[in-house]
């Protein structure tokens, strides 16, 4: 990096734009198709391709279960319009989808040689899919947290305290604690509904139902870690910040929060998904431009499952004012824009002292 170069450098070396020209300077990124599940995977509207492109250790073990005349017999019993789904898809994704397939059908004595459990919650509770294939939770959600905090120094096989920070009815959790029951496992969510049904349906986590604001009802420094998957997306700034806060003060110093944003590669995705579209994206761009941070109060009176708070919708927040905000308190250990579901930014944040 040459001595003045900035973060803004480094991510528009052609300039940032002014207002009047973000009017036609939305970003453009072409989303790569890879098959069938990536579109239509139990009626998804958001591909999956992030997700599905790198695997680690707790995916490939996962996958390791099946044999392949197993794999054959749960490809056979899904029928023709569920291999559909399959097509194209990498052999490791394959497998993942046929145990969830086969959890919920309860073949192959999968609830015992894999640890998960079949349990689904009804479709009155929230979760981000009731299909089958979801059956047991979500390896790849899993599997990138796992990989992302070895990455930084917190193997979750040598045992640690970590807490699913908005976990909703548990569909990340209860597959890491699962497949990583060395560590202690930890749910919280502000939606009653899906925290009550959690609580009887994977006794292994201890889930509590959290306040709209701090604090949480753990002391000072007593988690290892924590992660948040798609949270800050949808906070207003002031409850991003006290959150943040909040963290700092769970998490034991050299511990782990491991967050995702909608930053400027969510705007690009954002710009080219029919469900949203370009126009609905130039104001997030210039406010990302002009402060770092754009937030829509996207629920409103409604609610979001039943939880009203008008500082809870859709969020964007730029590199540049995640880290004027987390320093000194934090260091990040590791960034990586769009990351997930080439979309969310995948952010490791370290708490200082």
């Amino acid at each position: 990096m040459r001595g003045r170069e900035t973060l803004a450098d480094l991510l528009h070396p052609g300039g940032i734009p002014t207002a009047s020209e973000v009017q036609v300077a939305v970003p453009q990124v072409e989303v790569e198709v890879q098959g069938a599940l990536i579109d239509r995977l139990a009626e998804r509207d958001v591909p999956l391709q992030g997700r599905l492109t790198l695997h680690g250790p707790l995916i490939r073990e996962l996958a390791g279960v099946l044999t392949d005349a197993e794999e054959a017999q749960l490809l056979d019993v899904i029928g023709e319009g569920g291999r559909a789904h399959l097509d194209g898809a990498h052999p490791l994704d394959r497998r993942m989808v046929l145990i969830g397939y086969g959890l919920a059908r309860g073949l192959l004595d999968l609830e015992a040689r894999t640890g998960l459990t079949a349990a689904m919650p009804p479709h009155d509770v929230h979760a981000m899919t009731h299909a089958e294939w979801a059956a047991g939770g979500d390896p790849w959600y899993a599997d990138m947290i796992d990989g992302a905090l070895a990455e930084c120094g917190l193997s979750l096989s040598d045992g640690a305290r970590v807490l699913d920070f908005g976990c909703s009815s548990g569909r990340v959790v209860r597959m890491l604690a699962a497949r990583r029951p060395q560590s202690s496992w930890l749910g919280c969510d502000v939606n009653a509904a899906a925290i009550n049904w959690a609580t009887g349906a994977i006794p292994e986590v201890e889930f509590t139902v959290q306040p709209l604001r701090p604090p949480l009802p753990y002391s000072d420094g007593s988690l290892d870690a924590a992660y948040a998957i798609s949270i800050w997306s949808h906070y207003a700034e002031a409850p991003a910040r006290v959150w943040l806060d909040e963290l700092h003060r769970v998490i034991r110093p050299g511990g782990l929060a491991l967050i995702t944003t909608h930053g400027p590669g969510a705007i690009a995705y954002r710009s080219n998904d029919p469900n949203h579209g370009e126009a609905t994206q130039r104001q997030p761009l210039v406010d990302l431009y002009r402060s770092g941070f754009s937030f829509v109060d996207a629920f409103g009176e409604a609610g979001d499952w039943g939880v009203v708070d008008r500082e809870w919708g859709v969020s964007f927040i730029s590199p540049e004012w995640m880290l004027r905000e987390i320093t000194p308190q934090w260091s990040v250990a590791l960034y990586r824009p769009a990351a997930i579901d080439a979309h969310q930014d995948l952010w490791v944040l370290r708490r200082e002292a």
